[in-house]
């Protein structure tokens, strides 16, 4: 943990070479320090865990490298979810009430909680299901809209391998 205020890289570096090579419990202090967005190196460590706009989801996750092995890959990510567990439990409530809407057909009821997420996060699942729920609500034009409106702004979010890129 001392190394991050001694080492000389740069922030981008330095959370790249913390993550190939802190032990468990580094890597859940360090995580656990920086979780404030007001917090020194927080959007290095996190990048932006919770986007509000599909720009924001195309450049808010730094890309580093995987770790050295599957074990301290899985005890950063592992780390992460700790830190955010509340806004997690949130949005799997929500979730499940979206989807418990959506199969019954409530789509007014889905579309209430589809935003209320949306005003909280954007991710590739909240765009899964705003086309999921206008294609039902108002047919495949009107899914075709929303695409059409996304690559326009030069937001249609592409994942790949583990980042998400925008056609720009």
């Amino acid at each position: 943990m001392q190394r991050l205020y001694e080492h000389k890289l740069k922030p981008h570096h330095l959370f790249a070479d913390l993550k190939a090579n802190a032990t468990h419990a580094e890597a859940g202090k360090l995580l656990a320090e920086f979780r404030s967005p007001n917090a020194p190196y927080h959007k290095f460590a996190f990048g932006n865990p919770f986007p509000r706009s599909y720009q924001a989801l195309c450049t808010g996750a730094p890309h580093y490298p995987l770790a050295a092995s599957f074990e301290a890959e899985l005890a950063w990510h592992t780390h992460s979810f700790k830190v955010f567990g509340p806004e997690i439990s949130q949005f799997l409530q929500q979730k499940a009430q979206f989807d418990n809407a959506f199969m019954i057909g409530d789509f007014s009821a889905a579309e209430y909680h589809l935003t209320y997420i949306e005003k909280r996060s954007i991710s590739l699942w909240t765009l899964d299901a705003r086309f999921l729920l206008l294609e039902y609500q108002k047919g495949l034009e009107s899914n075709k809209e929303f695409l059409s409106d996304l690559n326009k702004r030069g937001l249609a979010p592409i994942p790949t391998y583990n980042r998400v890129d925008c056609v720009c």
